[in-house]
């Protein structure tokens, strides 16, 4: 038999069970907060407030359509749906999955991202 169970990492302080591998992210234990699958996406949202060349935006809902690597929607705080595209590397679902949808995904949860770096040096 099949096991249909993903791996549950631990990343944005959230339980992800995800179908597509979180390199370097520490694995953990029970119930998730957020699934991620692959599956067919809308071509639209049907009440976006806001559209963009690539993305809609509308309650509760996010589409987001990288051309040549896929397409992510994201629904409710809990759930990110990916198409995709045949040809897109591993690295590129990640990365716009970890970027924009991932985004998305904590905005939707009042969950403010913020991508911060810091160099030191020579001790400063």
């Amino acid at each position: 038999m099949l096991s249909t169970a993903k791996p549950v990492y631990h990343a944005f302080g959230l339980k992800i069970a995800s179908a597509v591998p979180f390199l370097d992210m520490p694995q953990t234990e029970g119930s998730p907060d957020v699934t991620i699958v692959y599956g067919k996406t809308p071509e639209s949202l049907s009440d976006a407030k806001i559209k963009g060349v690539r993305y809609q935006a509308g309650p509760g809902e996010f589409l987001l359509r990288v051309d040549n690597v896929a397409r992510y929607y994201v629904s409710n705080g809990d759930h990110i749906l990916i198409e995709r595209d045949p040809d897109a590397a591993d690295e590129e679902i990640l990365l716009f999955l970890m970027g924009s949808a991932m985004g998305a995904l904590l905005h939707q949860r009042n969950i403010l991202p913020l991508h911060g770096s810091a160099i030191e040096d020579d001790g400063e």
